[in-house]
């Protein structure tokens, strides 16, 4: 890759606390991308993780301890095998499946509860999902 294409692609995201969030094109499972065309994607963690680490060795995999799938900031990241990412993911799964109500306070009851469908999966409230559409609506 030439440098100026990497200079470009170094300050292509906005802080967020202190993830840095990737502005560039997002895959369909919400990881940052790099690339197309005439290039091979890449993940855009992967790449800042070797650009401001060190190389990935063959067979690992990064995981995200932010729990961000779009952070770069490579403070962020952890190379580990495809093994522990798996059971860290699995925690964290079990964790919100755990919780009794959305991030707004509303209860997860039958009436109130809808499985999203897709890669990620998981639940969503019906109130809160109502208002959203309520407001992308206006």
């Amino acid at each position: 890759m030439k440098i100026t294409t990497v200079n470009k692609y170094l300050k292509n995201y906005h802080l967020e606390g202190d993830c840095w969030i990737w502005d560039g094109w997002i895959d369909r499972l919400g990881y940052g991308g790099i690339g197309g065309g005439n290039t091979k994607h890449i993940k855009a963690h992967r790449f800042f993780y070797e650009h401001h680490r060190e190389s990935i060795p063959e067979g690992m995999t990064i995981d995200h301890l932010c729990r961000n799938r779009r952070c770069v900031n490579p403070e962020h990241l952890e190379v580990v095998s495809s093994y522990v990412n798996k059971l860290r993911a699995i925690r964290v799964r079990r964790a919100k499946s755990a919780k009794t109500h959305c991030f707004r306070g509303h209860e997860y009851t039958p009436e109130n509860t809808m499985q999203k469908t897709g890669i990620l999966g998981g639940r969503e409230c019906r109130i809160c999902r109502a208002a959203r559409d309520h407001n992308r609506q206006r």
